[in-house]
């Protein structure tokens, strides 16, 4: 979240509006587009002098208090009230970062939320950069959560 602060910065001091710039992030990043625009974080000030809101895309949005049992144990913790304005999207598909482990309260608070029922996680990667993945070509992920599934349309 500070990197976002001094990132947003960076680009004031360049002289881009912060009232038109928007942070986006997909996955772990989504979280931390959704936890530095909440309310109770230590860059919340700094983040709205910077950025008129955010974009998180299929974030990691665990409701408050999950705990992980990775070797790095981490608890969760709250998402929203935003001041700023949220277009939170997710899909329907998704299994690394599902919508079901993001509390009611987290969805109802973004100003926008879009939802596809047939994306899943990377839907939005670009196919058509060099090496890129081919459309309708579906591969397989396994990490500590289990097998995940990648489709590109």
């Amino acid at each position: 979240m500070f990197n976002l602060a001094a990132a947003g910065k960076s680009l004031a001091t360049q002289g881009v509006d912060p009232a038109r710039t928007y942070t986006t992030g997909e996955g772990q990043g989504g979280w931390g587009v959704l936890r530095a625009l909440t309310d109770d974080t230590d860059v919340a000030d700094l983040i709205r002098l910077y950025y008129a809101g955010g974009i998180p895309v299929y974030p990691k949005c665990e409701k408050p208090g999950a705990r992980h049992t990775e070797a790095s144990y981490f608890e969760f913790h709250r998402l929203g009230p935003y001041p700023s304005p949220v277009l939170l999207i997710t899909g329907g598909k998704e299994t690394m970062t599902p919508v079901s482990n993001c509390s009611d309260k987290t969805l109802r608070l973004a100003a926008n939320w879009l939802h596809w029922e047939d994306a899943m996680h990377a839907f939005n990667f670009n196919t058509s950069a060099p090496n890129a993945p081919v459309d309708g070509v579906c591969h397989i992920s396994v990490n500590g959560f289990g097998a995940h599934k990648f489709c590109y349309y």
